[in-house]
């Protein structure tokens, strides 16, 4: 039988999708528009009021959370790792939906391995050849998701019409009169479902996400086990996996440490440990060491020492490896590939040494550097799809940011006289405009607009050393071009209004001079964003700077992924990352056919090399 016909279908109730077993929600039909400026007034609000909240972490629980337990398997233990999802419905839907499904056969995945030329093999790197993947991966008896479940921020709504709407939708269930061992995937008839905060669960407060997440509900076929914003479960074969919430300040709290301790105590001497954390280790050691620092003092004020590092955060696939100084690799696998917009992969630095920026305690175990093994797409893809100009121009958003951009300067033309009426003669005329614009009103304002490019806009990607210079270096150029185009609007202003109020008086002759500065403000407005996009793709490509703005803009949904891990009676763990180059469009419509899934243009499943495999001998 058909895959399609074992998923559920959704029932459409006007702008509604009204799953079978599930609540009606309402799917998000675009991705978060980055540059509307209400909407990011609304959120650094929010962020604003969340940053004094952090002590919510487990408020109200009276007694701390269970150790959890899924270590009841004789054979492969399968789980699945996804973070970073919850944007527009269909990127989110796609992966959602194989996720759901009860195992990807070999057969229908795309048989390249698909490794980036830039890259090879490394020697470093001990991965698996293509007879390792086994026939079928299956579905996971648990599904951990890594932080970011909703965009922008958290709310009760969000969180229904965003994560539990399409996985409630996404799970495949077996055929009338099957049992789960008769399904083609050998799938289970429910799994297991853990999640932590990052930082859009945090924005507005914890709140939303404990309900979604901490209240033992069923997502689906996945069940809510945790009652807290971090836990601890107990894998087969020797596997212990953490999922820790840092909040917005990048701290641990004392109940969080506690509760960790305990579980420390349940672990045998031989356990081994996956650690989930809301940004990987190597963006902190980039951007946040004191962040870094709280990470590396938890794990060795508890005499523990992760193996594998999962987290999002960051909207790519890459593999990152690291030595500790007793000799032991660690695995940090990046995979924020679960709905949200792309990030590139061009900018990442191939050695992230200590020298960015040495722990502060010094007593604690600083770790080798980071190695970049890999990453997806590859460079050359994420270099070709860097948002430009055009993609900010020609989107809704626009509107309101030429609107805002034009409500700026209108009181600075007052203040610098653009309206003043008379005869424009000659070019002489419009220099000493520009010249009397300057003084004092039209200075201040180009100053502060050249400051708050330089050092507001303009950050280093990293912390290596001459980054912040050329960072600032590359902010004024764009301040400097920002204020030329607002100097220029105000002296069209002022030309058009002379221009036009010669033979007009009295009233009308105010209107007619406010209106034309208005159209002198709005193509000023359109001007800035022009510069503004080609200063974020030019600084990108060349400087590495603005990844979260370039990339953003371009609202794209493609190059979508997840990870599925298996553990093998011997205690060798296994990853496979699974990437889809194309999520589709028109899931709204595929779900309500007959053979509901994925729509016709989305692309199939593909293995990305960036597998890795640990082994008890590597310990």
């Amino acid at each position: 039988m058909e895959t399609a016909q074992r998923m559920q279908r959704a029932l459409r109730t006007g702008p509604a999708l009204k799953p079978i077993d599930g609540e009606t929600f309402w799917p998000k039909s675009r991705m978060t528009r980055w540059f509307d400026p209400l909407a990011m007034f609304r959120l650094l609000l929010r962020i604003w009021a969340t940053r004094r909240m952090t002590h919510q972490r487990n408020q109200g629980n009276a007694q701390p959370p269970a150790v959890l337990d899924y270590a009841q398997c004789d054979d492969d233990f399968w789980f699945d790792y996804v973070a970073d999802m919850g944007d527009a419905f269909d990127p989110t839907m796609c992966v959602a939906w194989h996720l759901g499904r009860d195992g990807l056969q070999r057969s229908e995945i795309d048989p390249a391995l698909h490794v980036d030329p830039e890259f090879g093999l490394p020697d470093l790197f001990p991965g698996m050849v293509e007879e390792d993947i086994p026939a079928l991966l299956p579905r996971g008896q648990l599904l951990v998701m890594g932080g970011d479940q909703v965009y922008p921020n958290g709310t009760t709504a969000r969180y229904r019409d965003q994560v539990v709407g399409p996985y409630n939708i996404a799970w495949e269930r077996p055929l009338e009169g099957s049992t789960p061992d008769d399904s083609h995937g050998g799938g289970t008839d429910e799994s297991g479902l853990l999640a932590i905060p990052a930082n859009h669960d945090w924005y507005g407060g914890i709140g939303p996400f404990q309900d979604a997440f901490c209240a033992r509900r069923k997502i689906g076929g996945w069940r809510t086990a945790q009652d807290c914003s971090w836990w601890s479960a107990r894998l087969a074969h020797g596997w212990w996996i953490w999922g820790i919430d840092t909040a917005l300040d990048g701290t641990i709290n004392h109940d969080q440490f506690e509760y960790f301790r305990s579980a420390r105590d349940q672990m045998g001497p031989d356990a081994r440990l996956i650690a989930c954390t809301p940004v990987p280790l190597w963006r902190l050691r980039e951007r946040h060491v004191d962040h870094l620092d709280n990470l590396a003092r938890f794990f060795f004020g508890l005499g523990v020492a992760p193996e594998v590092y999962l987290s999002g955060d960051y909207h790519i696939a890459a593999l990152h490896r690291r030595e500790r100084t007793d000799g032991v690799p660690e695995w940090h696998l990046t995979d924020g590939g679960g709905g949200a917009f792309q990030h590139p992969v061009h900018n990442l630095d191939r050695l992230i040494p200590n020298s960015y920026g040495g722990l502060p305690d010094t007593t604690v175990d600083d770790g080798g550097p980071f190695h970049l093994i890999g990453s997806w797409p590859t460079n050359n893809e994420s270099r070709e799809g860097t948002g430009g100009w055009w993609h900010l121009l020609f989107d809704r958003a626009a509107v309101p940011l030429i609107a805002t951009l034009a409500a700026i300067q209108l009181p600075i033309m007052a203040l610098a006289g653009s309206d003043h009426r008379g005869e424009a003669e000659n070019l002489r005329s419009a220099m000493q405009t520009a010249t009397d614009d300057l003084v004092p009103a039209g200075g201040i304002a180009s100053a502060a607009v050249i400051l708050l490019a330089t050092f507001g806009l303009a950050k280093a990607t990293s912390s290596a050393r001459g980054a912040t210079w050329w960072a600032r270096s590359v902010g004024f150029g764009h301040g400097l071009m920002q204020a030329m185009v607002f100097l220029a609007a105000r002296v069209l202003g002022n030309l058009s209004v002379r221009g036009t109020t010669g033979s007009v008086e009295g009233f009308a002759s105010t209107v007619v001079t406010w209106l034309t500065l208005g159209g002198a403000a709005i193509v000023g407005g359109v001007a800035s964003i022009v510069v503004l996009g080609s200063y974020l793709r030019f600084a990108n490509r060349q400087f590495r700077m603005h990844d979260n703005e370039s990339y953003s803009a371009r609202h794209s949904g493609d190059n979508r992924h997840f990870s599925r891990f298996r553990i093998s009676p011997d205690g060798t763990l296994s990853c496979f990352v699974v990437a889809f180059r194309r999520t589709g469009t028109g899931w709204v419509q595929s779900l309500q056919t007959d053979q509901a899934g994925p729509p016709s243009d989305s692309s199939p499943p593909e293995l990305i090399d960036l597998r890795f495999r640990t082994t008890a001998n590597e310990r």
